[in-house]
């Protein structure tokens, strides 16, 4: 499971907070970052159910695949955002998909990738509550 942790080893003020994008697009990298209120593994925490049983709901009814619906999940694998995905990240993004890659995305400080990544995971979030 991602955690704070990894994404974030240093108490300082992260890039992007501190660079020129628009509002929308920063608070919803912050709340991506931090937390998300509509992915299950988010949903059923406060339940206390097992972290095996907060699967992906759009997986596993269209593929019949338990996958835990983690930020990780959402933002580079679940079917459901491919169009999404297809729009705001891979009409740039051309690196190998892999847990590594999320996380150097997600902690660059490039001002140029820190935009896109927010444009991505704003309408990617705009998606959750479908």
């Amino acid at each position: 499971m991602l955690s704070i942790q990894v994404l974030k080893s240093m108490l300082n003020v992260k890039q992007y907070l501190c660079i020129n994008i628009p509002l929308k697009l920063k608070t919803a990298l912050a709340k991506f970052r931090c937390s998300n209120k509509k992915l299950q593994i988010e949903l059923v925490r406060q339940e206390s159910i097992d972290i095996h049983n907060r699967p992906c709901t759009f997986c596993f009814i269209n593929d019949n695949f338990a996958i835990i619906e983690c930020k990780y999940h959402a933002f580079f694998i679940c079917e459901k955002y491919l169009n999404i995905r297809q729009s705001y990240l891979f009409s740039w993004y051309t690196s190998e998909i892999s847990r590594d890659n999320y996380y150097f995305l997600m902690s660059n400080a490039d001002p140029n990738v820190i935009r896109k990544i927010s444009e991505y995971v704003y309408y990617l979030t705009c998606a959750f509550k479908d």
